[in-house]
């Protein structure tokens, strides 16, 4: 039987002209709590629910360059994968632009998350598209590829096609996985973690401005 770890929440509704109300509910963390209406206190219903959002601690890192193109002008690549219907796609990266050179030039290194791709199996359409002087963004050419073909395998060629003919090249310089270790990691390790947070909100300390309140700082020097 899996071991239930619970959270004790406190919420303390204050104000200088009323007593500290402390309402207490034990809760399963992954689950909302709701703090029912203190009837004696004339206090409302707070529903809580928390979450940590994690997008994977494993990154794909490329570093890709281009070469071959005829257009003079700024060079865009876009990355994106299609969708489980194949007649949407997820855009996964749009590098900034780079000024085209016929014998080569290359886009700045970028990573994308990795759980962005199913697979090793699954299709990354590479998409070059020329930015005009006007700003405009024209598509060049596209192809398709499945991720195994250039993860590991630095120095592959891919050819980009627009209506049947090659238009330039993409030279994959590096495409590897990076794992990023995250606080999670650490978690579903086991790592056990303490704390304790105490707050002094006794009123007999007086507003921490006022010269005689304990936690005054006005003159430099903290009393409590």
């Amino acid at each position: 039987m899996s071991r239930q770890r619970f959270t004790r929440l406190s919420v303390l509704p204050i104000s200088r002209s009323t007593k500290l109300l402390f309402i207490q509910s034990n809760f399963l963390s992954r689950k909302g709590v709701k703090l029912n209406r203190n009837r004696r206190h004339k206090t409302g219903t707070i529903t809580i629910k928390g979450s940590e959002k994690d997008e994977g601690s494993n990154k794909i890192s490329f570093h890709i360059g281009a070469r071959s193109f005829l257009v003079k002008n700024e060079l865009i690549l876009q990355l994106s994968t299609p969708t489980s219907h194949l007649q949407t796609y997820t855009m996964l990266r749009t590098t900034e632009p780079r000024q085209n050179i016929k014998k080569g030039f290359e886009w700045s290194p970028f990573t994308i998350i990795a759980n962005k791709l199913p697979d090793e199996k699954a299709l990354v359409k590479f998409e070059v598209l020329e930015k005009t002087k006007a700003g405009q963004r024209v598509p060049i050419g596209e192809v398709e590829v499945p991720m195994s073909t250039i993860l590991g395998h630095p120095g592959r060629v891919i050819k980009i096609v627009k209506a049947g003919l090659v238009v330039g090249e993409l030279r994959i310089l590096d495409c590897k996985k990076v794992t990023r270790y995250t606080f999670l990691n650490y978690v579903y390790a086991g790592a056990d973690i303490s704390l304790i947070i105490a707050m002094d909100f006794t009123n007999s300390n007086k507003d921490p401005s006022h010269p005689k309140s304990l936690h005054n700082v006005s003159s430099g020097t903290l009393h409590n």
